[in-house]
């Protein structure tokens, strides 16, 4: 799973323009795991 992101993730930085977001998007989805699993 984490190569899978780590693909993705190397996808959106190639694109350039939705970095920012990707990054930020990925932040909440980590905290919203840490969260539910809490």
């Amino acid at each position: 799973e984490l190569l899978v992101e780590g693909a993705s993730c190397s996808t959106v930085v190639e694109e350039g323009e939705p970095v920012e977001s990707a990054l930020i998007g990925g932040i909440t989805s980590t905290i919203e795991a840490i969260a539910s699993g809490a």
